[in-house]
């Protein structure tokens, strides 16, 4: 039988949000820890790096289309666990 999660373990759980993210240069998505607390820009950019790409000025956009502001934390864009998100340049292109 086990225990249920004690508050701070549950609270530590939710502290990260695993994404599946795609690049535009590979087939390929990759799953991606980020600390939950992270904002669009660093987590993208961070993915980004991960991918290959240079620079800082990413962000990530969902399969709907919607590119996520860089400003806001994963929390805050309602990102959840085994979300998909793709990495674009917030100047556009990538």
């Amino acid at each position: 039988m086990t225990s249920p999660l004690s508050t701070q373990q549950a609270d530590e759980k939710e502290q990260e949000i695993h994404l599946h993210v795609n690049s535009p240069i590979d087939p390929h998505s990759r799953e991606i820890a980020f600390p939950a607390a992270d904002t669009i820009g660093a987590a993208a950019t961070e993915a980004a790096k991960d991918f290959g790409h240079e620079g800082d000025d990413y962000t990530f956009q969902e399969r709907d289309g919607q590119v996520l502001d860089r400003s806001i934390t994963l929390t805050e864009a309602g990102l959840h666990n085994g979300d998909h998100v793709e990495i674009v340049n917030a100047g556009g292109g990538v």
